[in-house]
């Protein structure tokens, strides 16, 4: 839930957030991302975690262009704090 509506989250986006919730709001570099999320199994780029984040964002963010909530760091991801 966020903004008080219901969102369905992807698989991936649930694994991007479950990732970025356990690292006790330390950023997470985008190579750990793509090897958690995706494995081995199928190769990950940079380009696909950032499509899975400008989706992610639309979601949950109240201004996706201004991200308070999933934050870009040099080389990686990290949650915000949600706005008052």
């Amino acid at each position: 839930r966020t903004h008080g509506h219901d969102i369905r989250l992807t698989v991936k986006e649930a694994a991007i957030l479950k990732l970025l919730c356990c690292s006790d709001g330390q950023p997470v570099d985008r190579q750990i991302l793509m090897q958690q999320v995706w494995g081995s199994v199928v190769p990950a780029t940079v380009h696909r975690l950032e499509m899975h984040i400008h989706r992610l964002r639309q979601k949950i963010e109240r201004d996706p262009r201004r991200p308070d909530l999933l934050v870009t760091l040099s080389g990686g991801y990290q949650l915000g704090q949600a706005p008052n």
